[in-house]
């Protein structure tokens, strides 16, 4: 968008560094004089108070944080006692120390919030939720469970012990938050070492039904959960949980009832700075959303999160010599009239460093209705959001924001820097003006899509013709003439690393309903003649999409998913699956164990690794598949005993293609590849980085395609009687060179394009 971007400021606390190293917990606070940044800090600092809203000056300062403590002190908000009061969670104590807020948002003279007989030292969060008109304090403990506090008198409460069930009963509750739905109380709460999320409802006495709980079981791909922040955006409660070692944030629609359904997942990549996340902020802007992650990537990450529950990566800001933000330790935020102001400290560098963020021209924010509808902007910087239905959006003036929904939509910015983001729908999409250098697409919610490369791009006279699997964008420029490939991809086409997450839920169709997450046993489910997505659980499934462009994900276990007619995706996650796409052209996300049996005869099909750092994929016994991709890390890609033709297409990182007994297509993209195509006459390419390609005997008359000299090597292992360059036999043939290994036979190698008498001895390795 090129609008909002994170600024630097300044750094606080100079001359105060006892009170600004090793800050735990930032919390604003809000009065009649302004804004006020209160911290605290691990044993041997304190707390602190800035002024927040103007020159971040110094207000007070003390030495509770001099006490012993047992876990990294927090900072939490309650009411209590028809007061505001700020406790300080994690310090050794019998009681919990605590300063009332005065009406100027400063901070009082310190208390202590009691509980008889109860070492309320051991509070690791604190949430306040209600049952009607009665309020309730929850409390996270170092040990495990949940601590009930039940007010007594001003500041003294009862404690009692609250029991959960499903993750809750044997997992310590490692983030906490209450929200409100329809007048409902409801208390969610992380848990790191069983990865999940779960939703309790508040009940009569405070008790607590666990309603809903979603996490690793179900498929969904987090590690040690460890911040949660709430978000409301056109009447939609979300859920935004950060995971600490998958480096992922995830965002739950908060349903009827409670129920949680993954919306989006996110994991960290060079482009952003939340990596082994631990700290997570939201702020409202107006009626925008912003979340703010950081962890040990040495920097953070600013996201405007979108109707829908999508993350759209605005920024992301790196540690500098004049900034603390190596290892963010905490971040705070408020909405400073054109903008965001944003606190942030790390755990190795004393002081607070002071940034911003500025939306000048915040437009309207308009979200689709189920059906066909047309949707039009004002002259500031718009958000439209459409949803199911062929929807026609014009964003107007200003840098917009317009986002396609399900259905075949028709697309415009109008004057300004627009973003256009593309859902995963299967239906040809229209962008009318495109204007290259200037406005942007995010196509990273198209399923198996991880590189730009995997993209087809045709242009047309009146622009470019986008396609990628069952996705095909008509992408029309705003001059009415053609747009070349280099045009169309002038910034990155991927806003984030986005994982599919829609198949982690029964949409319904045709379906039979979905059953409970995770039963112990395999299942078996049958689609119908409707776009279906049928999810497993722990055991070894069988699905079956039946007729229709289905979505089949087999979760845990050793799964056997059979798409059936139509153009269907299939992804088995963890165990050894079995894959069966039939007829159409199919989408298969595998890993290393998995097999894939494609029966059908009409489509063309195509496997994809789902993640990871590195995949060895061995093809072996897998049939009907014509195009097999890797994944961002050094993958291997064997196909060397298969006899029909297959195009393989390594991704980034530096892969193993191995070509088998058909004619072949082998391409390495970014990274130093190496590639075999084993007998029969194969197309090579490495893309970029330092590629070999490697010739055995009997490998056939080969073309190597953009061989870059001085990077590339060409390889002739295990051919007798061939021990150097002046073996060889090199001849132009036209604009190719051609080479031997000998002088008669059928083996030969095509350098397309390229002169051989620019070849020598160090374009070779024997």
């Amino acid at each position: 968008m090129g609008l909002y971007r994170i600024t630097f400021d300044d750094v606080l606390g100079s001359g105060t560094s006892r009170f600004v190293t090793g800050i735990t917990d930032l919390e604003i606070l809000a009065g009649s004089a302004g804004r006020v940044l209160v911290s605290t800090t691990r044993a041997g600092g304190g707390l602190a108070a800035f002024d927040a809203t103007s020159g971040g000056l110094i207000r007070t300062q003390g030495t509770a944080a001099d006490m012993a403590q047992l876990i990294a002190p927090d900072l939490a908000l309650l009411q209590a006692g028809g007061q505001t009061v700020l406790a300080t969670l994690g310090l050794r104590d019998t009681g919990l120390p605590a300063i009332p807020i005065l009406p100027s948002g400063d901070l009082g003279t310190m208390t202590t919030i009691g509980a008889a007989g109860q070492n309320l030292g051991q509070i690791t969060g604190l949430a306040q939720a209600r049952f009607g008109e009665v309020p309730y304090v929850f409390a996270s403990l170092a040990s495990a469970g949940l601590m009930r506090l039940d007010q007594q008198g001003m500041l003294q409460f009862a404690a009692q012990p609250v029991a959960l069930t499903g993750v809750g009963a044997a997992h310590r509750v490692s983030d906490i938050l209450a929200i409100t739905m329809q007048g409902q109380d409801y208390l969610v709460t992380s848990h790191a070492t069983a990865d999940a999320v779960a939703v309790h409802r508040v009940e009569q006495g405070g008790a607590l039904r666990t309603v809903s709980e979603f996490g690793a079981a179900q498929g969904l791909g987090i590690d040690a959960p460890s911040a949660m922040a709430s978000v409301q955006i056109g009447g939609e409660q979300f859920v935004v949980l950060a995971s600490t070692l998958s480096s992922s944030l995830s965002v739950f629609s908060v349903g009827a009832g409670g129920a949680l359904t993954p919306v989006d997942h996110v994991l960290d990549d060079l482009t952003t700075r939340f990596h082994r996340v631990t700290t997570l902020e939201a702020v409202t802007v107006g009626d925008r959303s912003f979340i703010l992650a950081g962890g040990a990537d040495d920097g953070l990450s600013a996201f405007l999160l979108l109707p829908g529950g999508r993350l759209l990566h605005l920024d992301s800001m790196a540690d500098t010599v004049g900034a603390t933000l190596a290892n963010v330790s905490s971040i705070a935020g408020f909405d400073r009239g054109q903008g965001l102001r944003i606190f942030a400290t790390s755990e190795t560098e004393p002081g607070i460093t002071r940034l911003a963020v500025d939306t000048p021209n915040r437009g309207l924010t308009q979200i689709g209705t189920a059906s066909a509808e047309a949707m039009t902007g004002g002259t500031l910087d718009d958000i439209l959001a459409g949803s199911a239905g062929a929807d026609t959006i014009d964003g107007g003036a200003g840098h917009d924001v317009v986002m396609d929904g399900a259905g075949s939509d028709r697309m415009t910015g109008g004057p300004g820097a627009d973003m256009f983001i593309l859902t995963a729908d299967g239906t040809p999409d229209v962008i009318t003006d495109f204007q290259p250098g200037q406005d942007r697409l995010d196509l990273s919610a198209w399923v198996g899509l991880s590189s730009a490369d995997q993209l087809r791009i045709d242009t047309r006279s009146w622009g470019a013709e986008l396609g990628f699997c069952t996705e095909t964008l008509e992408l029309r420029s705003a001059s009415g003439t053609g747009l070349s490939r280099t045009e169309v991809l002038w910034t990155s086409v991927l806003n984030l690393t986005r994982a599919p997450v829609g198949s982690l839920a029964d949409s319904g169709g045709d379906t039979q309903p979905a059953p409970p997450p995770l039963p112990p046993l395999g299942m078996s489910r049958l689609g119908g003649a409707g776009n279906d997505r049928l999810t497993g659980g722990n055991g070894a499934d069988t699905l079956n999409g039946a007729a229709g462009n289905d979505t089949l994900t087999g979760l845990a276990g050793d799964d056997r998913l059979t798409g059936g007619a139509g153009d269907d995706t299939l992804i088995g996650w963890t165990g050894a699956d079995t894959m069966d796409g039939g007829e159409g052209a199919d989408l298969y996300m595998v890993d290393a164990f998995d097999r894939v049996q494609d029966s059908g005869t009409t489509g063309s099909d195509r496997a994809q690794i789902y993640q990871g750092a590195g995949v060895d994929l061995n093809l072996a016994g897998w049939r009907g598949v014509e195009r097999v991709h890797g994944y961002s890390g050094n993958d291997t890609l064997d196909a060397s005993t298969l006899t029909d033709a297959v195009f393989l297409f390594g991704e980034r990182g530096n892969d193993m293609l191995r070509g088998g007994t058909g004619n072949d297509t082998l391409i390495g993209g970014p990274g130093n590849d190496t590639l075999s195509g084993g007998a029969g006459n194969d197309w090579l390419s490495g893309g970029a980085g330092a590629d070999h390609f490697v010739f055995r005997p009997g490998f056939g008359r080969d073309v190597v395609a953009a061989f870059e000299q001085g990077q590339d090597r060409i390889v002739f292992a295990d051919q007798s009687g061939v021990t150097g360059f002046s073996g060889l036999q090199i001849t132009q043939f036209n604009a190719d060179t051609v080479i031997r290994t000998a002088a008669a036979g059928p083996d030969l190698v095509i350098l397309a394009d390229f002169d051989a008498l620019r070849l020598t001895a160090d374009d070779f390795l024997f």
